[in-house]
């Protein structure tokens, strides 16, 4: 949030309005990250600016932005009213990549909704639409995000096997095609739904290869995480592609805790996010205790005055309840999260091995109750496609400050 505010700030002093727009829009990506209250105020910043410029893009995108934000707030009608507006807009100026990613936020909302007919009537409806534009790069991009959002649909309304066959199909039309970088998401989706721990592996690394070669960076570093879930969920952490990045990035935050420089500590910490599961509980102590070690008292006051939930000598301990701690108590709550991150971590909390459950709604973080989040899975091998809601309470102690083991996740139907 102050990156983002000094940079509107950098921006109103150039007096550009589209900067401004831009800027405003960052604010308001921040602010929904940090469920702050004024969130949907700077993205309507954002959109009257860029209304006011006439960017239909410009307008469709913070749109989508908007509605993410309000998906994120468990507003599922809000949601859907501003997925729907930028469909409109997006479908107007021609931005088929836009109007793609519009109708998957309505898909969500829908099914945030518990509308799983809404969500699969309309997703097919945006995809025949689609499937009708003169291809180009836009086109082929939309095109590819409405066929996500129809499996999206399919596996929450008729099962996950439903899903995974309609991925399959898709990735096959899409070769055929010359779609590259659908064939991409494809993949990658299909590595996240399948029912096989190596297939899942071997279909993300040939998604992977894909990328690489036809230089689809986004596509390559999202598939990056999710191959080091996959190594990370079948305990080979040592394997996984972004495991050289999460040890430079630990070591930074190391350092910036050597130095009690606080907000570079904290932009530190914010740079781990999303590589916690590259590491293994031995590398945080290493990289951790090491400092710790020559003044605990002042080190760990410092991380107590950082959000961690640790208990400084000399002091009452009092971690709050169900802390979800990301190995140093720096992350006190599970907001939204992509459905393949979640689902993983259900697996690595013991629930399963292999992919056994597959995500069919939307996690998303339990208001009153820090580190939790609720999200429904459909269990394959169950006759009927029985769903079970599952709480993960996913809380990891600092390892300078107890020995118990990481809890796991816990699933009640």
């Amino acid at each position: 949030m102050d990156a983002g505010s000094l940079i509107l700030d950098v921006a109103q002093k150039v007096k550009d309005p589209e900067v401004e727009a831009r800027a405003w829009g960052i604010v308001a990506a921040g602010r929904f990250a940090a469920a702050a209250e004024d969130a949907s105020e700077a993205a309507r910043k954002a959109l009257d600016l860029f209304r006011n410029l006439g960017s239909r893009v410009g307008e469709a995108q913070m749109l989508i932005e908007l509605a993410r934000g309000q998906l994120s707030r468990q507003d599922s009608l809000a949601a859907l009213a501003s997925a729907r507006e930028a469909l409109k807009v997006a479908r107007e100026a021609g931005s088929w990549a836009q109007a793609g990613k519009a109708t998957e936020a309505i898909v969500e909302a829908h099914l945030q909704a518990s509308k799983p007919q809404a969500a699969h009537e309309e997703a097919g409806e945006q995809l025949k639409w689609m499937s009708e534009v003169a291809p180009d790069d836009s086109s082929k991009k939309g095109l590819a995000s409405a066929m996500s959002a129809l499996v999206v649909a399919t596996s929450v309304l008729r099962g996950g096997d439903a899903g995974l066959e309609l991925v399959k199909s898709y990735v096959e039309k899409l070769r055929a095609d010359g779609n590259k970088r659908g064939e991409v998401l494809m993949l990658h989706k299909l590595a996240t739904m399948s029912p096989y721990p190596d297939y899942a592996l071997n279909t993300a690394q040939a998604a992977l290869k894909l990328a690489q070669k036809e230089g689809l960076a986004m596509e390559e570093k999202a598939l990056k995480r999710t191959l080091t879930q996959l190594y990370a969920a079948k305990g080979k952490i040592d394997k996984a592609p972004n495991r050289r990045e999460a040890l430079l990035l630990l070591q930074d935050l190391a350092q910036e805790l050597e130095k009690k420089d606080g907000d570079k500590f904290d932009d530190a910490n914010k740079n781990l996010e999303g590589f916690w599961m590259a590491l293994k509980q031995s590398d945080v102590d290493a990289a951790m205790q090491k400092v710790i070690s020559r003044d605990p008292a002042a080190y760990l006051q410092f991380l107590k005055e950082h959000g961690a939930s640790v208990a400084v000598p000399g002091q009452k301990a009092s971690p709050p309840p169900g802390a979800d701690v990301q190995g140093l108590g720096l992350q006190n709550k599970l907001l939204t999260g992509p459905k393949p991150y979640l689902y993983l971590n259900f697996r690595v909390g013991g629930i399963s091995y292999g992919p056994r459950y597959r995500c069919c709604d939307l996690p998303m973080g339990v208001g009153d109750q820090p580190g939790s989040a609720i999200g429904v899975l459909s269990l394959q091998d169950a006759p009927c496609c029985r769903t079970l809601q599952l709480q993960a309470v996913m809380h990891m102690a600092s390892a300078f400050m107890s020995q118990q083991p990481v809890a796991s996740s816990h699933a009640r139907e």
